[in-house]
């Protein structure tokens, strides 16, 4: 086989890198999306976050979305945190009311038994002094 070389002018080799860079930037791009899209899905229809991001005149929208996206990814995280501990409070407030149901039911019974042993002894009573007379 024969092997050739191809000379490629300088003003060409500066166009391809460009191209490659573009193409490069273009992939990061679609990677970014595909993690917005992913976490647009966990975000629920709510007021926008406060997330303060300064950009320079001469930034690139790749930049910025990779500047953005982990900020993003870190408020869903915390959102999610936040909603796990309401949750758990949640199930700890039903615990407790029905803790609570429970030691009303038992204080209703045992006052019960109370009032009956203290009716049968006012009646064991009673009728000891009637048959005594």
């Amino acid at each position: 086989m024969s092997s050739s070389n191809v000379i490629i002018p300088p003003d060409w080799s500066k166009l391809i890198l460009d191209r490659e860079k573009i193409w490069d930037d273009y992939d990061r791009s679609q990677s970014m999306v595909g993690n917005l899209g992913q976490m647009a899905k966990q975000i629920p229809d709510c007021a926008p976050a406060d997330i303060q991001m300064q950009f320079g005149p001469d930034s690139l929208p790749t930049t910025e979305l990779e500047t953005l996206v982990p900020k993003v990814r870190e408020q869903i995280e915390t959102a999610s945190r936040l909603k796990a501990e309401v949750q758990g409070c949640h199930n700890e407030i039903a615990a407790i009311k029905q803790k609570e149901k429970t030691t009303i039911i038992v204080m209703a019974v045992a006052g019960a038994v109370v009032l009956l042993v203290l009716l049968i002894v006012i009646i064991a009573i009673v009728s000891s002094i009637g048959s005594s007379r």
